[in-house]
């Protein structure tokens, strides 16, 4: 793991500005003052170019909107940033030496009256072009003095040729770029090339290398140079926590949800995407990461971040740092379901001999009309099939299936029988039917309530709840999770019991053995690896080993352990898989300036196994590593775990 270092570009060069601009105002206080507060005389020189100049600006820093996700922290008056300087500050323009950018002794003052920052020099009469532009009471930073951080307030500065520029704007970005601009000068350079190097070396100790356009120029909330303000005034802490909650809340989350949640929630979302972005190269500059070349694409960084360190990855991508994973070998393709004529997206792994191709996007079919679908299909599917509330067409994350349902059985298929000896079929639910029920009176609906409960009560037991006897494979699982057991921990050995009676048969009730149960008339475990179910031809349901071989696949792609690796198949980018993260809620505060995102993890497949019947995917920690394991002695982040489920779930189709 790469050692964070503290960030030193506050106290590097914020601080340096600071101080000074407070060193020349202290001078000019001592050196006088002109006494037209508006304008300033003459003093010739052969070097200088006399004239009388025009200025106008805005005082105070240009933010984007940064949205930010809704939080514990949003209370906090420290995140919430200045925008302009308040109304009655001064604005003081000092004479430069057209050579060396010294002081000439000769400055003017003006004092802003309205709550824009704006101010206005109509005529200043000066010896040379090169002014320098003070307002002392800057946004408060965060700053080191003596190994402790503490608040300061900065000083708005800017220097600028007035020849070339009437119109400016003097923000924190201008004040960081003073004391760079002075050290080129006095080296020898020309004001334009030490301004551009100035503004080179503020960006890059942001971690930002390319060219965002004169400082002086940021007007525009819109403009790129906005970020890179609001990433040099934020503190450490509040970026730690910009990331988590990202990273928590909006990562990976649909971005055609968002779409659909209105132009307002998407500028938001992708104001706030970038944010963080930018907030990724400054960690990685501040972790002397340095800059993501060509050379280095695909490479990819953890990092420690917050009070509990959770760790997130970073990786090389187009030139730049990026939340996520690095990309494993993939090829993406489509497919087209001729039942309906819907495309999906599809992707192919093929690592050390093993290929398989998914589709990259859930199931969305639910044709129960064509004549040219399977009629038994149609049943099963009719009132069996489910679509998010927030995605009522099914085209973010498909269509939720039944088990039965998606495996195309009956659910009175699904049923416990046996044959008597005259030749004649006994069902298990009739018999508990005949047990139970009993007749009502015409007109006593307590009564028909308290049968219509009995008939949901058989059908659970008997017809949604059993799974096929396993005698040999219950034995098994008895010796097994009894070793763990202390001799005479009935408590313990209790527990064992019913763990695999749960999985091996005993959830349809005891003195069933002679039965037979009807699903394996549909399905066994020889002919699970090739069931269709609701899957389009060619394609079928995949079943627990297919999402191992899957998991297998991907965990050796990046050194992990498969069960591990879930969080992979949720970044399209890196895997292809793309699953889209769950979300309950989205909304955005256009008075506060910030978005609600309630997300979730968690999501579960539908598999080709009787006794299985689903995979889950969650994660368990915060952060954004695959896990931790692979990076460190820390505890597990991610796993995927397999289980009993007989509510509605989607289905990812493997190829046949």
């Amino acid at each position: 793991m790469k050692k964070m270092i503290q960030n030193t570009l506050l106290r590097d060069f914020i601080g340096a500005t600071f101080c000074l601009v407070m060193t020349f105002v202290l001078l000019m206080m001592v050196s006088g003052c002109s006494e037209d507060s508006k304008s300033v005389g003459s003093l010739g020189g052969a070097e200088e170019e006399t004239g009388v100049y025009a200025l106008a600006g805005r005082m105070g820093d240009v933010q984007p909107k940064l949205l930010r996700v809704a939080g514990e922290q949003d209370s906090l008056p420290e995140y919430e940033n200045f925008v302009t300087v308040e109304k009655g500050s001064v604005v003081t323009v000092y004479e430069l030496d057209s050579l060396t950018l010294d002081t000439t002794g000769r400055f003017l003052t003006d004092t802003i009256d309205n709550d824009s920052g704006r101010f206005v020099f109509e005529e200043m009469g000066l010896n040379g072009p090169y002014i320098l532009i003070v307002e002392e009471n800057g946004p408060p930073i965060i700053a080191t003095e003596k190994g402790r951080m503490t608040f300061k307030y900065m000083t708005y500065s800017a220097i600028i040729n007035v020849q070339n520029l009437t119109n400016v704007s003097v923000n924190a970005l201008t004040s960081a770029k003073v004391p760079f601009l002075r050290e080129y000068v006095a080296q020898g350079k020309s004001f334009a090339e030490a301004n551009k190097m100035a503004e080179r070396d503020v960006l890059k100790q942001l971690g930002i290398y390319e060219d965002l356009g004169p400082f002086e120029e940021l007007f525009d909330e819109k403009s790129e140079l906005a970020y890179a303000e609001a990433l040099l005034l934020q503190r450490r802490d509040l970026i730690d926590y910009d990331f988590l909650g990202y990273v928590e809340r909006m990562l990976y989350i649909p971005k055609a949800l968002v779409a659909d949640s209105g132009a307002e929630a998407e500028e938001y979302y992708l104001n706030n995407k970038k944010m963080v972005d930018y907030q990724v190269g400054l960690l990685a500059e501040d972790g002397g990461i340095g800059q993501c070349t060509e050379s280095r694409e695909n490479e990819m960084i953890v990092f420690s971040v917050g009070e509990y360190g959770d760790s997130i990855t970073i990786v090389c991508h187009s030139g730049k740092w990026n939340l996520g994973l690095k990309k494993i070998e993939y090829t993406m393709g489509t497919m087209t379901d001729s039942r309906d004529g819907q495309t999906y997206k599809t992707v192919t792994y093929n690592v050390g001999g093993v290929s398989q191709t998914w589709m990259a996007q859930n199931l969305n079919f639910v044709d129960t009309v064509s004549s040219g679908i399977d009629s038994a299909l149609k049943a099963n599917l009719k009132g069996n099939t489910f679509t998010r509330y927030n995605d009522r067409s099914g085209k973010i994350y498909g269509r939720f299936y039944t088990w039965l349902s998606a495996m195309n059985i009956g659910e009175h298929d699904f049923r416990m029988y046996s044959i008597d000896s005259v030749g004649d079929t006994v069902f298990l639910e009739q018999q508990c039917y005949d047990t139970y029920l009993y007749d009502c009176a015409e007109d006593d609906y307590e009564c028909m309530n308290e049968q219509d409960r009995v008939r949901n009560y058989c059908d659970s037991i008997y017809i949604l709840s059993c799974v096929p006897k396993d005698a040999e494979a219950e034995k098994i699982c008895v010796n097994t999770e009894m070793e763990a057991c202390d001799s005479g921990d009935y408590k313990c050995e209790k527990k064992a019991m019913m763990k695999c009676d749960s999985l091996y048969g005993e959830v349809c009730g005891k003195g069933v053995d002679d039965w037979t149960y009807g699903l394996t008339e549909y399905m066994s475990d020889r002919n699970k690896d090739s069931y269709q179910g609701v899957c389009p031809e060619g394609w079928r349901i995949p079943t627990v080993n297919d999402w191992n071989s899957l998991l297998q696949m991907i965990g050796g792609q990046y050194g992990v352990e498969s069960k591990k690796i879930a969080l992979a198949l949720f970044g399209e980018d890196a895997t292809g898989f793309g699953i889209e993260k769950d979300v309950d809620e989205l909304w955005v505060d256009v008075e506060d300036q910030r978005i609600s995102v309630s997300s979730s993890w968690w999501t579960q497949f539908l598999v080709a196994d009787a006794r299985v019947r689903n995979v889950t995917l969650y994660k368990e920690r915060g952060g954004l590593t695959p896990d931790k394991v692979w990076f460190s002695d820390a505890e597990e982040l991610w796993y995927h775990s397999i289980g009993y489920t007989f509510y509605a779930a989607p289905v990812r189709c493997i190829k046949e």
